[in-house]
């Protein structure tokens, strides 16, 4: 039987000390890609269908199955560099290892704990909430979704984390909350006929040091009006929850509104294999 809460303090100051290394507060959101090249650890996107994850201490690599969706990208990133950090070796994890809150090995356990702590710090979680001005105690699934989305973690990853790891949400509401499922709440903002295998809703709290990251297909919801199409997006409607957005080409766009909101959108390719650094421009020979 593993001691939950010395792994757990164990993943937590792990994951502030990587922070810290790069003077990144405990109550901002990141990137999970671009920290982890931060810290000179290789990304790779790479496909296979039963492929979970896995850290290569030889190359000093991680890799990231392609052909799951993006939250599930953000953790198994966020899993395996835990693993880097944590001097585990060479690991390779199948998909039901990769967040599993019971995990059948202490280092497995270890890293989840990490990547939870990494990617949706106590700090991060209350900075986005009240910026937001959300009562977490009793906020609804949507307004979880708008928080999971700047975190680019997934809808019941964040519900997990507000119970079982910091207890901010009680048992009820946590039953509430894992009621609904981000295809439920994707059918509730978009408009009839829209389908998307991913939607992002940047709102106007969103964070403008943190990129909009979609992949060729995906919609996301922008706090501002546009009037025209861009070479990398097309504007699929207005309603009351914004701007609703569609990736169409791979690359980098900015969007600068009129009314002040600006933020950088970059559009990688549907289940891009290469280095991360590459997914908006397309694959590298090496």
């Amino acid at each position: 039987m593993f001691d939950r809460t010395t792994l757990g303090r164990r993943a937590l100051k792990g994951a502030m000390l990587l922070r810290k290394k790069l003077t990144i507060p405990q109550d901002a959101p990141i990137c999970i890609y671009d920290f982890a090249e931060a810290h000179e650890v290789l990304v790779w996107f790479t496909g296979g269908s039963s492929f979970g994850g896995m850290y290569s201490k030889e190359k000093n690599t991680i890799l990231v199955p392609a052909l799951r969706n993006s939250p599930r990208q953000v953790f198994t990133a966020a899993h395996e560099l835990g693993h880097w950090f944590f001097n585990h070796g060479t690991k390779a994890d199948d998909l039901h290892t990769i967040g599993c809150a019971e995990a059948d090995s202490e280092d497995e356990l270890l890293v989840n704990l990490f990547a939870g702590h990494l990617l949706m710090p106590i700090h991060c979680l209350k900075n986005e909430f009240g910026r937001r001005h959300i009562t977490i105690q009793v906020c609804t699934p949507i307004e979880i979704y708008r928080v999971a989305s700047q975190l680019g973690v997934g809808y019941q990853t964040l519900v997990n984390q507000l119970y079982y790891t910091f207890e901010m949400i009680n048992q009820d509401h946590f039953k509430a909350l894992s009621k609904a499922t981000p295809k439920s709440i994707r059918s509730e903002v978009l408009p009839n006929k829209i389908a998307t295998d991913h939607l992002i809703y940047a709102d106007a709290q969103w964070d403008n040091s943190i990129a909009i990251d979609l992949q060729v297909g995906d919609c996301a919801y922008v706090p501002c009006q546009l009037d025209k199409h861009d070479k990398n997006f097309s504007i699929l409607s207005h309603n009351q929850h914004g701007c609703l957005i569609q990736a169409s080409n791979q690359g980098i766009s900015i969007i600068d509104s009129e009314n002040g909101w600006t933020n950088s959108l970059r559009v990688s390719r549907k289940e891009f294999s290469g280095r991360s650094i590459h997914r908006h421009f397309g694959d590298p020979d090496d």
